[in-house]
């Protein structure tokens, strides 16, 4: 991902902005918490520059197909996995994840950025 040039990296709304923000808001209140949020923010506002994409519409039909097609197949899934795959094919997107087991459809071109 280093390699990347700034505007090709996004981040999904559902898995990298909801998540990470979740995540520090269950910590409690205090200097651990402010430490950890602040590079959070800055790399949101310096490196990500807004570029958040949107679980909107079309990833929720996106979704919705992928998890009906594996449904339909006995392959369970997980909701969350299944709307960041959503919001990929959506916005004709690779993902990129080290948790590559998790999006093992073919229709979801995924990269694990760590093997790179």
């Amino acid at each position: 991902m280093a390699r990347q040039a700034g505007p090709n990296i996004h981040v999904d709304y559902f898995r990298d902005h909801f998540e990470i923000l979740f995540g520090l808001q269950i910590l409690p209140a205090g200097k651990r918490r402010t430490l950890q949020t602040r590079p959070f923010e800055a790399v949101l506002r310096d490196d990500i520059g807004g570029r958040v994409t949107p679980f909107d519409t079309a990833a929720a039909q996106y979704s919705a197909d992928l998890m009906a097609s594996c449904h339909k197949e006995g392959r369970p899934v997980e909701l969350r996995d299944t709307m960041i795959a959503g919001i990929a094919l959506a916005c004709h997107a690779t993902l990129a994840t080290r948790n590559v087991l998790h999006f093992e459809d073919p229709s979801v071109l995924v990269v694990n950025p760590w093997l790179i």
